[in-house]
């Protein structure tokens, strides 16, 4: 399933009144429709899986993790635009 963001709108503040802001969800946006959501597919899941557990096996603290440690090609950047 493709990720197709939604429609960002964002305005300027404005102080004593609401924000406006897409990063402003409520439980009750989210519960209006599931847009939002993406399904891992099987073989995303795998390299997770692996890739968490080649960390885990390298005994990596979580500041130690890196994209070169922890790689994810699967959820390459390019794949999302």
């Amino acid at each position: 399933m493709p990720f197709h963001p939604a429609p960002r709108v964002r305005e300027p503040a404005i102080a004593m009144r609401p924000l406006v802001d897409p990063a402003g969800w409520t439980a009750r946006d989210l519960a209006a429709n599931d847009d939002w959501i993406y399904q891992l597919s099987e073989a995303e899941v795998d390299e997770v899986r692996r890739s968490v557990a080649a960390v885990q096996r390298a005994r990596l603290g979580f500041l130690d993790v890196t994209r070169e440690n922890l790689p994810l090609p699967k959820f390459d950047a390019a794949r999302w635009m």
